[in-house]
């Protein structure tokens, strides 16, 4: 039993013994295989660092002749390049490092005129080109064709036409406002101030009284000349033109008489009585009167007044207003009204300006005192 005992110990041993020495074995085997993966994997490294650095130098290489062939850019030179490899990858690298823009597939001779989009125009291979399609390489884009420029100028040209005229028509109206605005605002308080100086009962107005036949019965005009006078002294008068007013240049050449235009404006039905009436009551907007005979009354701020008068010399509360003096249109309805004095109310002392149509001529696309005075102001009369 001893023996036996013993032999299975030593059986044991050596079984232990051995799987020791299979597993040191297993261990350096693996550590072989290890550094065999290690040797693959560095020689792998040393192949791509390799790879890299050739990379690298060609690279450093291009971008040289790259630098040399677009010294004269900014100088506005043209850049020629050949077709070959190396010029593809100098537009490759101009295409996606300077411009950022991908590489072009096309044919050579596509043209931006040919074909549309940022992919003709990055493709610098396709050198010589004109002028006016160059690559610009310091961060600018590829310019317009001069076809573009000239369709987009014509265009531009075709609206302004269109819109330029309105827009003169309306700034002009708004400027005939303003000093509409001007001139009447002026002569209501210079009206005001005269009648002041010289005391109520002047005797120069329109009034409210009327007979069965319509005609005013309780006008009275024999101070009109001399309130008239007056009113220039308060409206601070620069130049008086008692007559002549054409030849001493305080009326325009260009103002038509009054009997043209009211007589031309009529239908043919009634031209004859048109013309009856202007010349028995509205003599004193005549050609004649207007250029020769009638005063006229300059005032510094830009405008004139012309009182109507009759052929014996007296003046009545009817005159004319140019706004804007001697500039132009100087027609009728446009910068050349009618205006009078009258007592609206039958308390009234004093009497005002207001608008009139009484003899008043009106060229084509004009206003009447009244409606334009309703336009500016809601009312035809003073505010």
């Amino acid at each position: 039993l001893r023996i036996l005992k013993g032999d299975v110990i030593l059986n044991g041993v050596k079984n232990r013994r051995n799987e020791r020495i299979g597993l040191t074995q297993q261990f350096f085997e693996q550590s072989s295989q290890n550094d065999k993966r290690v040797n693959v994997i560095s020689e792998q490294s040393y192949s791509s660092e390799a790879r890299v650095s050739s990379r690298l130098e060609k690279e450093t290489e291009i971008n040289k002749k790259l630098d040399s062939r677009t010294q004269g850019f900014e100088n506005d030179e043209v850049c020629h390049l050949e077709r070959s490899e190396e010029s593809q990858s100098l537009a490759n690298i101009v295409s996606k490092k300077i411009l950022n823009y991908p590489t072009s597939t096309l044919p050579c001779n596509a043209r931006p005129s040919q074909t549309r989009g940022a992919e003709v125009q990055d493709d610098i291979s396709c050198y010589p080109r004109p002028l006016w399609e160059r690559v610009w390489v310091r961060g600018t884009q590829p310019a317009f064709t001069l076809a573009e420029i000239l369709v987009t100028l014509g265009v531009i040209g075709i609206i302004a036409a269109m819109t330029l005229p309105m827009l003169a028509r309306n700034y002009n109206f708004y400027i005939r406002q303003q000093q509409f605005k001007k001139a009447y605002a002026a002569l209501n308080i210079a009206v005001q101030k005269t009648q002041i100086d010289l005391g109520e009962g002047v005797k120069c107005s329109y009034s409210y009284k009327y007979n069965t036949s319509g005609n005013d019965i309780s006008y009275s005009w024999s101070d009109c000349n001399y309130f008239y006078n007056e009113l220039a002294k308060n409206l601070q008068v620069i130049k008086t033109c008692e007559k002549n007013a054409l030849s001493k240049k305080c009326v325009s050449e260009n103002l038509q008489g009054g009997e043209v235009v009211y007589i031309n404006s009529q239908s043919k039905e009634d031209y004859q009585e048109a013309k009856t009436y202007f010349n028995s009551y509205c003599t004193g907007f005549g050609g004649d009167y207007i250029k020769k005979l009638n005063s006229v009354y300059v005032v510094n701020s830009g405008f004139y007044f012309m009182p109507f008068q009759w052929s014996n010399k007296n003046q009545i509360p009817l005159f004319m207003v140019d706004i804007n003096g001697q500039k132009g249109p100087n027609k009728w309805g446009y910068d050349v009204f009618i205006f009078e004095f009258y007592k609206q109310r039958k308390y009234d002392s004093v009497f005002r300006v207001n608008a009139s149509v009484r003899c008043h001529p009106l060229e084509k696309g004009g206003y009447y005192t009244t409606t334009f005075m309703e336009y500016l102001y809601g009312r035809s009369s003073e505010l």
